[in-house]
């Protein structure tokens, strides 16, 4: 463990002084101040329109963080050569592998929460309450849980890859189309067409459902589960639609459970496919 985390702290560093994650940066900074100024436009609904673009800014920037991560670290490796140096000293590959799930989590980790921070620090001085709240803390929290999933895909990736332009490519559409699977299946059990329902629920099984993570619809139930309160639930505006049961928390359960086993199998199978491979 202690190479893991030396390696992931380094792994940190090195990306920090990268620029173009520096840029990255930057920009998520620029999209915060903009989804304060865009409620603006909702009049009246400017807290929501505020929160929501905010949420999708936030898992936007997630998403290029993690996928410029691993494509600089790849890049390093491939062209650079950099990964013969390292194996020289006494460090497993499977510290290396880890290491890099963790640096980019870390940098993930960062960028989010000077996302989360700069949204409030706007929040307060334009005087709009509500803006971030509990919800939209676990809201944001479930988007990181996301990208950490998101980081984990594109390591795996990183390994049978060839070139850094296919990770890219692989990555971005495993992440697209993670987000689509659950329409999908939901689609096709509509449809009296046994064999496609069969394939899609392969593919349902084994595409990562990133959907799962995304709360930025079911902000109003999540404050159910905090209030606890029906009768509060139906004076917020509440809709049971978007619940299995009004405070029911399964929906919020049951992505942590999905990100431990489904993250830790495919972590797994990333380990034992790197251990393999020849430099």
């Amino acid at each position: 463990m202690r190479e893991t985390w030396l390696i992931g702290s380094n792994v940190f560093r090195q990306l920090l002084r990268n620029r173009i994650l520096v840029v990255l940066f930057l920009f998520a900074l620029s999209v915060v101040g903009v989804a304060i100024f865009l409620g603006d436009l909702g009049q009246e609904a400017e807290v929501r329109l505020s929160r929501d673009f905010g949420l999708l800014s936030i898992e936007g920037v997630g998403f290029f963080t993690v996928l410029l991560c691993n494509v600089v670290l790849l890049f390093e490796e491939t062209e650079l050569k950099t990964i013969s140096i390292l194996f020289v000293k006494p460090i497993r590959r499977w510290h290396y592998m880890a290491g890099k799930v963790l640096g980019s989590t870390m940098l993930l980790l960062m960028n989010e929460t000077a996302m989360v921070g700069l949204l409030w620090i706007l929040a307060r001085w334009r005087g709009l309450e509500g803006v971030i709240d509990l919800s939209f803390v676990i809201a944001a929290f479930y988007l990181f849980l996301s990208g950490v999933l998101f980081s984990i895909v594109a390591v795996f990736f990183t390994i049978y890859a060839s070139t850094v332009p296919a990770c890219a490519v692989y990555a971005s559409f495993t992440y697209g189309l993670g987000h689509f699977t659950t329409n999908l299946l939901e689609w096709v059990m509509r449809m009296d067409q046994p064999l496609l329902a069969k394939l899609v629920k392969v593919l349902y099984y084994l595409i990562p459902n990133f959907s799962l993570f995304s709360l930025k619809d079911n902000l109003v139930a999540i404050q159910l589960l905090l209030v606890g309160s029906k009768a509060d639930y139906y004076a917020m505006g509440g809709d049971t639609t978007i619940l299995t049961g009004p405070g029911s928390s399964a929906p919020y359960i049951w992505p942590l459970f999905y990100l431990l086993f489904y993250g830790s199998a495919l972590l797994l199978i990333s380990l034992w496919q790197y251990e393999r491979k020849e430099y």
